[in-house]
């Protein structure tokens, strides 16, 4: 899943890691979250007495990853805008 995530994006191999000096790309930083969240879940005692654990996990990554993709979409940041307040006397 975090190897899909990244699409081809060090092809051809000469680039080296320069696609994510940067930073990750959204599609990468999704597709590991999402890889590692899943994984943590079906291997650890977290799914022991979830009933069809794995079909609840997959709802979950689609869940997360449609709200990522309309996140991205409509441009949402969660970037925080500080507003200092002046007291006056």
């Amino acid at each position: 899943g975090a190897i899909a995530g990244c699409g081809g994006a060090f092809l051809p191999l000469n680039k080296g890691l320069d696609p994510i000096k940067s930073g990750l790309q959204a599609p990468m930083l999704s597709a590991l979250i999402g890889a590692a969240v899943f994984h943590i879940f079906m291997n650890t005692s977290l799914s022991e007495d979830v009933i069809n654990a794995k079909a609840k996990a997959h709802v979950h990554m689609t869940m997360f990853f449609i709200a990522i993709g309309e996140i991205s979409a409509f441009h949402l940041s969660a970037d925080a805008q500080v507003q200092k307040k002046v007291k006056t006397v």
